[in-house]
């Protein structure tokens, strides 16, 4: 089992892919992006995303966010947990317990620019993505591990940045032909 992964529940596979596409297509500059899997678990619709590189953890909390809140799916809801190896955090560290992170996005998020945190040790904290990991007080979720075996999934697609010339994101409009000059 790899350190870093994300379980992704109640998407289609059209729409994991072309939201795990367009997340990086946005960030096509990092290198975590350039080599994004992306997994289905035997009879049902539960997904798996590992990382070929290990993933900053910023770009992780991004991606959780990203696709709890893609863009151009109205009434879209689903189940998303992340699971982050504490030694890779570098800033906040130290006020993390265990080994590892439970990444989520709280039921009870009004803001839509961080992600939640619980600990293997019980706290709660919450991440904004300038970089601070501040202690909150729960009841947030309790941390529970989700753990996978990758022999109950099969591999659908290795998920890249598009060449320069042909990013574009889901949503994108096209400009009416009259429009173009």
């Amino acid at each position: 089992m790899e350190d870093n992964y994300i379980i992704w529940r109640g998407i289609t596979h059209a729409a994991a892919t072309a939201i795990l596409t367009d997340f990086a297509n946005e960030y096509h500059e990092t290198d975590t992006v350039k080599g994004l899997r992306l997994y289905k678990k035997q009879g049902v619709d539960d997904w798996l995303i590992l990382f070929s590189e290990v993933p900053d953890f910023d770009i992780f909390s991004f991606l959780i966010n990203y696709i709890y809140y893609p863009n151009g799916y109205k009434g879209y809801s689903a189940f998303i947990r992340g699971y982050y190896r504490t030694k890779s955090i570098l800033s906040g560290r130290d006020k993390i317990g265990g080994n590892r992170v439970m990444v989520y996005i709280s039921k009870n998020n009004k803001e839509y620019d961080n992600v939640f945190l619980t600990d293997e040790t019980g706290k709660h904290f919450i991440s904004d993505f300038s970089g601070g990991i501040k202690r909150i007080d729960g009841p947030e979720e309790a941390y529970v591990f989700i753990a996978y075996d990758l022999k109950e999934y099969e591999h659908v697609a290795d998920i890249s940045p598009l060449p320069k010339g042909y990013r574009h994101t889901h949503n994108t409009r096209k400009k009416p032909w009259w429009k173009i000059w």
